[in-house]
C-alpha cells in the first residue's frame, strides 16, 4: 500500500512538472541589426547589440573565474582547459569585432568546427545564451510555415532528463524552436 501511494504521488509530481509551461508573448522589438538563426520550424532574429553585450559581460565573468569552462552549460566547452577557454574566447572576440557589421546567418543543424577561424566560431556562444534570450523575450520568432509570420507567442515546456529540468521552447502549434538538451547534453548514437 505504501509503495502504491508513493508511486501515485511520484506520478502526480512528474505530471505537474511535465505539464508545467510558461507562455512568452512576442513583444515588438526594435532591432537595428540582427543575426538570423534558423531552426527546423522557425527563424530567430537576435539583436546584435544583445549578443555584443553578452560577450562583453562574459569577458568580465571569465576573467573573474579564471576562464573556468564550468561557467558554460554548452557541452562543447566541457572538455576544455582554462587555457583553451581563454584562447577560444579571445579568438572569438577578434572575429566578432571584425564581422559584427556583416550580415550573419546560422542554422541549428550546421556543422561548425569549434575552432573555426570565421564567424562560425560564434555559434557555441549563441547556443549558450539563446535560451536565456528567448525566455527574456529578446528574440523575434518567425514561423517558417506559413512563410515568415511573426509568432504571437512561444511556449516554454519543462522536460526532465536524468532528474534535471531543461526547457523546450515551442511555437503555438507545438513545434519545437529550441531544446536545451540539444545544447547542454551529449548525445550518443547507437550504430
Amino acid at each position: 500500500m505504501r509503495k502504491h501511494c508513493l508511486l501515485i504521488i511520484g506520478m502526480i509530481f512528474m505530471c505537474r512538472l511535465v505539464n508545467a509551461q510558461e507562455i512568452i508573448k512576442s513583444q515588438p522589438l526594435e532591432m537595428q541589426d540582427s543575426i538570423v538563426y534558423q531552426t527546423k520550424f522557425a527563424y530567430l532574429s537576435i539583436d546584435k547589440r544583445d549578443l555584443d553585450e553578452y560577450l562583453v559581460n562574459l569577458d568580465t565573468l571569465l576573467k573573474n573565474h579564471d576562464y573556468d569552462p564550468k561557467l558554460f552549460q554548452n557541452i562543447q566547452f566541457a572538455q576544455l582547459t582554462k587555457e583553451d577557454v581563454k584562447q577560444h574566447y579571445e579568438t572569438t572576440m577578434e572575429i566578432w569585432n571584425s564581422v559584427k557589421e556583416n550580415p550573419l546567418n546560422f542554422r541549428y543543424n550546421e556543422i561548425a568546427l569549434f575552432w573555426m577561424e570565421n564567424e562560425k566560431i560564434l555559434l557555441p556562444y549563441i547556443n549558450e545564451v539563446l535560451s536565456r534570450f528567448l525566455s527574456e523575450g529578446k528574440v523575434r520568432v518567425f514561423e517558417k510555415f506559413p512563410k515568415k509570420i511573426v509568432a504571437p507567442y512561444i511556449q516554454v515546456v519543462i522536460e526532465v532528463v536524468n532528474n534535471k529540468p531543461y526547457r523546450v521552447f515551442k511555437l503555438k502549434d507545438g513545434k519545437d524552436i529550441l531544446r536545451e538538451t540539444d545544447i547542454y547534453l551529449e548525445h550518443f548514437m547507437n550504430i
